[in-house]
């Protein structure tokens, strides 16, 4: 195959999963993604060529297929910040680099058992590093593979079984499988499983390893379809039993939310105009309350209320509130950018500013503010890589003057503990799984809330940052994601949108006009804390388990040609 060629075939592979994640619609196209790289890689094996050689088919896919997937990460719009443009740029480019690294094992597998056999153990790998992926500071699992498969809605609900872990396994599958049939087309000699003779009589061997190839075949179809259905039918079966009906509510079993979207410029949000801000929060709220609707939880999006004074932000006092909570007898669930000055024998995180005497760190924060009872708190443990924390910064401090933001905080401090939010409504506890913005990307995450109780969770976000693009879009869809895998509604609130709230089928149930100064309000089942999917049971024991039988069978097969 000429360079031409294959630099072809590997625009494809990034054509055809781009087009595949959403907002594109064309979500059967993951199936056949990695199939143009494929042929590249087994044109090299073939030809002998050297491992790096492939390195740069394998970063044209992934740089295609992240740009088209990420661009709006790196868009610049009316008073947005240089560094967010830059920020997105070296992501472009950085980003795909990552991708290497199955490829880089895949190659590993093949030096010792072939290309033929080793391309069965790709799901695998791919599989295990996308979990990879999703740990550390660099963890970025925004592109993975199940994601393209929101438009196949039936199909999506196996996220209950194995996060989207599972669902990035069977479409890597279905891809071998696909490429597998297609070259069984393609040879005139066709690959065959039976190779040694079953007689003397060599007519008669011939026509029996015919029929043993139309076997193979019919096997990789039917793999397929099976791949493709038995979701369908285990997904039709879940989203019947978790159908939201809204005229069956039972207040006792119900948590009635109101979520305000103030729409915000969050360029300007951090200006001498913070009680500006507070008054459209406030009036929103006024006007959900008023309403004979009952609210018993009001949730404001991530940083809603930002740096005012040390007294709202360091003491969590909100008086502002205290009025229309107290006469509807409503909780608050904010965010807030709080600040915390530590004592003298306390170690100041890395990103801590000096202010007089003191170390000051701000924490991207949520509370739950209830005039009866203790203000709770949540600091924000996953936070952004490159946004708002430089990665491995406690190994490398000198790099934190890198991330200067000409509005807000550059910086902020790592959350040290995760806990769920206890609310009280007729003398029973409600917990509330409360996620910030990028956590909500995490399945990790979400489940060690679930775990801790959680009866629903609540995602807080700002999202305006990326205004006009699919940004916030794909955001929600993550959101959706976790409904699933866990089987809790979801309330999630944004600055901007997408504000709205998801049944455990992953399905909008009512949302906030985008772009505008709104708010909702519903009547919210609470699933009970002992309900627990098989992910939630189990965890990420999936990607573990791919790397494990991928190196079983590696060892089975160099056993067995050796």
């Amino acid at each position: 195959m000429e360079v031409k060629n294959k630099i072809i075939y590997s625009i494809q592979a990034g054509l055809f999963l781009a087009v595949a994640f959403p907002p594109f619609p064309l979500f059967f196209m993951a199936y056949i993604g990695f199939i143009p790289l494929f042929f590249v890689l087994k044109d090299s094996y073939d030809n002998k060529t050297k491992s790096y050689g492939n390195a740069k088919y394998i970063y044209i896919t992934f740089f295609i297929y992240h740009v088209l997937s990420n661009w709006w990460i790196s868009t610049l719009q009316e008073n947005s910040d240089i560094y967010l443009f830059f920020a997105g740029i070296a992501l472009d480019f950085i980003h795909p680099l990552f991708f290497l690294f199955p490829f880089a094992i895949l190659y590993l597998v093949k030096k010792i058992v072939g290309f033929e056999k080793a391309v069965w153990t790709f799901p695998l790998i791919f599989t295990f590093f996308e979990y990879l992926h999703s740990l550390g500071d660099l963890g970025y699992p925004w592109l993975s593979l199940a994601y393209t498969q929101f438009n196949n809605f039936l199909w999506l609900q196996i996220l209950d079984i194995q996060s989207i872990y599972g669902g990035t396994l069977l479409i890597c599958f279905m891809n071998v499988l696909i490429y597998k049939l297609v070259l069984q087309i393609k040879r005139k000699t066709p690959e065959l499983i039976l190779e040694k003779k079953l007689t003397k009589h060599k007519a008669t061997n011939l026509a029996i390893k015919e029929v043993f190839k139309i076997k193979v075949n019919q096997i990789y179809f039917v793999l397929i379809w099976m791949m493709l259905v038995l979701p369908i039918i285990y997904g039709w079966f879940r989203v019947k039993e978790y159908n939201f009906d809204e005229n069956m509510v039972n207040n006792d079993e119900h948590l009635n939310v109101a979520l305000v979207q103030p729409n915000i410029n969050p360029w300007k949000k951090w200006e001498n105009t913070s009680m500006e801000q507070v008054d459209i929060l406030y009036a929103i709220t006024d006007s959900l309350l008023k309403n004979d609707y009952p609210i018993d939880l009001v949730v404001f999006p991530e940083t809603a209320i930002p740096i005012i004074n040390y007294n709202v932000n360091m003491d969590l006092q909100l008086s502002f509130f205290d009025d229309i909570l107290l006469k509807n007898n409503a909780a608050l669930l904010t965010g807030i950018s709080r600040i915390y000055i530590y004592g003298k024998d306390e170690t100041p995180d890395i990103t801590s500013k000096i202010v007089g005497d003191n170390f000051i760190a701000h924490y991207n924060s949520a509370i739950l503010y209830d005039t009866k009872n203790e203000t709770q708190i949540y600091d924000k443990m996953r936070l952004t890589p490159l946004a708002e924390r430089f990665p491995f910064i406690d190994y490398l401090p000198f790099m934190k003057d890198l991330l200067v933001w000409s509005v807000g905080v550059s910086g902020w401090a790592v959350g040290e503990k995760l806990e769920t939010m206890s609310l009280i409504k007729n003398n029973d506890t409600i917990k509330i799984g409360t996620i910030i913005c990028i956590e909500s990307i995490h399945p990790a995450h979400i489940r060690s809330l679930v775990n801790k109780g959680a009866n629903i969770l609540a995602v807080i976000t700002n999202d305006s940052w990326y205004d006009g693009s699919y940004g916030p879009f794909q955001h929600n869809l993550m959101s959706m994601a976790r409904a699933i895998e866990h089987r809790r509604y979801v309330v999630r609130c944004a600055n901007s949108g997408i504000t709205c709230f998801i049944s455990p089928t992953g399905k909008t149930i009512t949302k906030a006009y985008q772009y505008q100064a709104a708010g909702i309000s519903a009547s919210i089942p609470l699933i009970d804390e002992n309900e627990l999917t098989i992910y939630a049971k189990t965890g990420d024991i999936l990607p573990l388990l791919c790397i494990l039988v991928c190196i079983i069978y590696v060892a089975v097969v160099r056993i067995k040609i050796g």
